[in-house]
């Protein structure tokens, strides 16, 4: 089979991430963008960040959470929109920075936790690609993030560059915010953001045909005849393997579940019908959690599960018999986690183009689906506590 064949909206979204992120940066993302958006006062005596969004947009704040924390060394919490809307201590947003992050700036929560956060003294930014959006006019500000119109062209296909470039964004704004309050020079900062440029376009466009073809070949051999899936992931790792676990059901329409290697060594590892589970682990080559993440993964092998490691460390430092996936190694500790979704992205895209040769996604499907009120989610009522 060729892969080729089989280059859905979704596929190309992850294999033209090189040429798309390219426009992303140059269009979205440069130092003098970013700080024309932002205030530096309130930059500057900010005392802890908070990252939330709802669905991919949250899992990018998971992702990148560690990056603010590495750089700016306060604390970064990347937080569920219901959480943060209706349960978290409001003092704790007194000096607050709160990054919300919404392609579309229409989802009711996101727009109820800007309010929230607003009443009780935070300093509100949005991240998002319509300024005109309800989630725009309710925050203090809006770090704009302009998307290619070429890169995602059918209505309802599972959205990929829009949580690459949500990742990208949000690291920016990290760096950003260390070079204002000073915990890293202008010349680091600047080294950083050519390094998150470089990554994101020029490395993983010298490695996406391995990448795609090693995707492709799991997809096609094993990955798309599981009835669930599970992914998991430590750390800023974790919001890959959310992003993984939501595009099962976006894109085919299956169960897919998430976890921390933790947790799952203690629960989720006792699942019956091994063989009808799809297991990846996702794990940075400078993640604390190595030792945990090949411990499981040994684990998992023992039960006989198909199990999928993607990382930017070499097959090599992975069990025999675990299907590796490998990214460039990254330069920074916290940057791999922004980018490991992309092989993720392409077993469910992959699976989807092969199942359904009319690439029309499950997201799609209509009958039951249909939400003509939108009341799912952006009709929801508002709550301001």
């Amino acid at each position: 089979m060729n892969r080729h064949d089989y280059d859905s909206t979704m596929v190309l979204q992850a294999t033209d991430t090189e040429a798309l992120m390219k426009d992303i940066n140059r269009m979205s993302f440069q130092k003098a963008q970013i700080a024309a958006s932002l205030s530096a006062e309130k930059l500057k005596k900010a005392k802890r960040v908070i990252l939330s969004g709802s669905g991919d947009s949250y899992a990018s704040g998971v992702a990148a959470g560690p990056a603010f924390e590495a750089l700016l060394g306060i604390p970064c919490e990347s937080i569920a929109l219901v959480e943060l809307t209706r349960h978290y201590y409001s003092e704790r947003f007194q000096d607050a920075v709160v990054i919300l992050n919404s392609v579309s700036g229409g989802v009711s929560r996101v727009v109820e936790a800007a309010k929230r956060a607003n009443k009780h003294g935070a300093y509100t930014v949005s991240l998002t690609a319509n300024d005109d959006s309800k989630l725009s006019t309710e925050c203090r500000t809006t770090v704009h993030m302009e998307l290619p119109k070429k890169s995602n062209p059918t209505p309802s296909t599972p959205k990929v560059i829009a949580y690459t470039a949500s990742c990208a964004g949000l690291l920016h704004i990290a760096v950003y915010m260390a070079e204002l309050r000073g915990a890293i020079s202008e010349e680091t900062a600047q080294e950083m953001r050519e390094e998150i440029f470089r990554y994101s376009t020029d490395a993983l466009g010298a490695a996406m045909d391995t990448i795609a073809g090693d995707s492709f070949h799991i997809a096609d051999t094993a990955w798309k005849d599981f009835k669930e899936y599970v992914f998991l992931g430590d750390g800023g790792d974790l919001g890959a393997a959310m992003f993984g676990a939501f595009k099962c059901p976006e894109s085919i329409g299956r169960m897919a579940h998430w976890d921390d290697t933790e947790n799952f060594n203690h629960v989720n590892y006792f699942m019956k019908d091994t063989d009808k589970v799809g297991t990846a682990v996702v794990v940075s080559s400078a993640s604390p959690s190595m030792s945990r993440a090949q411990e499981t993964l040994r684990n998992l092998l023992k039960l006989g599960r198909y199990t999928v490691a993607v990382s930017d460390a070499p097959a090599s430092d992975f069990p025999e018999g675990v299907h590796v996936i490998s990214l460039p190694k990254a330069a920074y500790p916290w940057l791999a986690s922004s980018f490991l979704h992309l092989p993720l992205a392409l077993l469910a895209a992959y699976s989807h183009a092969i199942l359904n040769p009319e690439f029309v996604p499950y997201r799609n499907k209509g009958g039951l689906w249909t939400d003509p009120g939108a009341q799912r989610l952006t009709a929801s009522e508002l709550v301001i506590l």
